[in-house]
């Protein structure tokens, strides 16, 4: 049984901020990984399954952007974001706050806040400079 059922919106929701769809009917997977984690491949963790792209915005920043989980190491899909081409919940979250303004400026401070704590290169934790890199990497990354 599949986790979403195909459904057919029979109008768009657009958002008045910013003129864009709200896309309240698609369907995300978010793939979690505890900040915790004894794993070091990242493969094992949570999941949860989300429709709308303001509705998994609004859930991380109140449940996953809490120094619980690593932001650069778990994941999001969706119709458009499929395995091999999935993004951070880092950079998902950070997109909508600069492209679809769901957020404020204090959003993505505490944003890269969480993903600094929770990243670490070698022994050292992620640097903002190398944060910005990675966030650049994956908007700009190929469809493979």
């Amino acid at each position: 049984m599949p986790i979403f059922k195909k459904l057919q919106s029979i109008y768009d929701k657009i958002d008045l901020a910013t003129g864009m769809n709200l896309e309240v009917d698609k369907p995300y997977l978010l793939l979690l990984v505890p900040a915790d984690s004894p794993d070091q491949d990242y493969t094992s963790g949570e999941w949860i399954a989300l429709k709308g792209r303001k509705e998994v915005f609004d859930y991380i920043m109140n449940y996953v952007a809490n120094g619980n989980y690593l932001l650069l190491k778990s994941f999001i899909l969706s119709g458009g974001i499929t395995f091999g081409n999935e993004v951070s919940i880092y950079t998902f979250a950070r997109l909508c706050i600069e492209k679809f303004q769901y957020g404020t400026q204090e959003d993505l401070e505490h944003l890269d806040l969480m993903a600094t704590d929770t990243a670490i290169v070698g022994n050292d934790p992620i640097t903002d400079e190398e944060l910005g890199r990675f966030y650049a990497k994956e908007l700009t990354q190929k469809s493979k």
